[in-house]
């Protein structure tokens, strides 16, 4: 979901902050790619799935240190603005990344000993300690493929 927002704030920037207009190129093109990324993605908001969840976030942290280098270079081009604009998107995205978790390789949920997987092609069979438990605390006790 947080991709998303990211998204839709990078489509508003260029009016809501008044950016000239090599900034706002850029950072349509910047959204139009990270929307791209996003649907592609293999997590429970992707549509199409096909780059791994970690390459994502490899992605995401390539993105932030380039960001910086981005702002500066805008900056010189049309001003503060862009410049301020964009270390803070650095500074986003940078965060973004530092509270995710890109090792959760997938959900999987076990009804009736039935297991749905948001992956469709792996299966783990899964323990729940308590049933009010998070979902952090549910135990993996032994791999299982299983095409569903």
């Amino acid at each position: 979901m947080l991709d998303y927002a990211l998204v839709v704030l990078l489509l508003i920037s260029p009016t809501l902050f008044s950016l000239g207009s090599v900034t706002s190129t850029f950072t349509y093109v910047i959204a139009s790619i990270h929307l791209i990324l996003t649907l592609c993605t293999d997590f429970e908001l992707g549509v199409f799935k096909i780059i791994p969840f970690k390459i994502h976030g490899i992605i995401e942290i390539i993105v932030a240190v380039t960001l910086v280098g981005i702002a500066f270079y805008l900056g010189s081009i049309e001003g503060s603005a862009s410049k301020i604009f964009y270390l803070c998107f650095a500074f986003v995205v940078f965060i973004a990344w530092l509270i995710t978790d890109f090792k959760v390789e997938e959900v999987v949920l076990l009804k009736n000993n039935n297991c749905y997987s948001f992956n469709y092609n792996k299966c783990y069979e899964i323990i729940v300690a308590d049933f009010f438990s998070p979902p952090a605390l549910l135990r993996e006790i032994r791999g299982m493929r299983r095409n569903l």
